[in-house]
């Protein structure tokens, strides 16, 4: 139950004023509910202001919508009735809201509506309102206005298409082996905050400057054998700044196999590592086997390798992922030329 006070002190010929409101509310179950505002009022001219304000309102979680009646009871003029109808799509991005309206004053009465489309690279509005007004002065006005929004960035070299920029913004940039691939920003019930496609790059158009931000990479349809690199990054933006976030890597191949010894039985429980022969920045990643010899490996791209057990100069066998090879690559059998010590 809300209650205000508030006073304030006149100057020269202006009256003090001085105010008290009361609010009540009350939730009856299966989305059904009141509530009760009432203020009074004396302004800075002697003369006393007072408002009833009911507000009868039932939701529709399931379905995403709501209906709203109010009445507005004032001393100063007459009376008003609304009654609301909303609806909000469970999609935060890519989803259409709507609302429709109908008042009646004594006077007067009308009818607004809105629809809202919040997409990755622009925002609309399309609203009508129309207002009857009645009496001597009668007369039918009619109002309907389209807006769009959309905005360009750039960032460290990088293009961006974005709907409208609030604050300082996040270019995520895919490597160019994942151009295309649907690659979301932070991911949640109602989709995503941002998206990688096939129109461009995301971005995050909302970041709030000097606070730390988190923005969560998601790519699971991502095709077998590519590598997003990390999924999770922290900012901390300046004032309207753009931050420039490099995702993926050139992997494109999931590599699979057979590791024997030179005996020609599985090589079990073995650790190697591998090294490129092609890409001297391409960090080496260490393989396992099996029980049976098998192996099964992410992160190649086409080029020759170096595959090396237990640090033996001996124990090392070359091999090669053919150029424009994606996906699952079954390298076959690999065979090492001396025993496993």
């Amino acid at each position: 139950m809300p209650f205000g006070l508030d006073y304030q002190f006149g100057r020269s010929d202006v009256l003090d004023t001085y105010g008290v409101s009361l609010g009540l509310s009350k939730g009856f179950g299966n989305g059904l509910g009141v509530n009760l505002n009432y203020s009074y009022r004396k302004n800075d001219t002697g003369n006393d202001e007072q408002r009833v304000f009911l507000n009868l309102f039932y939701s529709l979680p399931r379905q995403r919508q709501s209906i709203v009646a109010s009445t507005n009871i004032n001393s100063t003029g007459s009376p008003t009735n609304q009654v609301t109808w909303n609806y909000n799509s469970r999609k935060t991005i890519g989803g259409i809201n709507a609302s429709v309206g109908a008042l009646l004053g004594s006077n007067n009465y009308g009818i607004t509506s809105r629809l809202d489309y919040t997409g990755y690279r622009f925002t609309t509005n399309l609203s009508h309102d129309l207002n009857i007004l009645g009496g001597k002065n009668e007369s039918i006005g009619n109002l309907t206005k389209l807006t769009f929004g959309t905005a360009l960035v750039f960032a460290d070299g990088h293009f961006g298409w974005s709907r409208p920029i609030n604050n300082s913004f996040a270019l995520v940039v895919p490597n160019q082996n994942l151009r295309g691939q649907i690659i979301g920003i932070n991911p949640s019930g109602g989709g995503y905050t941002a998206r990688a496609d096939s129109l461009g790059s995301a971005v995050v158009p909302d970041l709030s400057s000097y606070s730390v931000s988190s923005l969560r990479i998601d790519a699971s349809d991502l095709p077998l054998g590519y590598d997003l690199g990390g999924e999770i990054y922290n900012l901390l933006p300046s004032y309207k700044s753009g931050t420039l976030i490099r995702i993926g890597t050139e992997a494109t191949v999931f590599l699979r196999g057979l590791l024997l010894d030179a005996k020609g039985e599985p090589v079990a429980l073995e650790a190697a590592e591998v090294k490129s022969l092609s890409d001297p920045n391409w960090q080496p990643v260490t393989l396992f086997t099996n029980k049976v010899g098998k192996f099964a490996l992410d992160g190649f791209k086409p080029g020759k390798y170096e595959l090396r057990i237990n640090s033996n100069q001996q124990n090392v066998i070359h091999f090669e992922v053919p150029p424009k090879q994606t996906g699952i690559y079954d390298i076959g059998t690999l065979k090492i030329p001396v025993p496993v010590k």
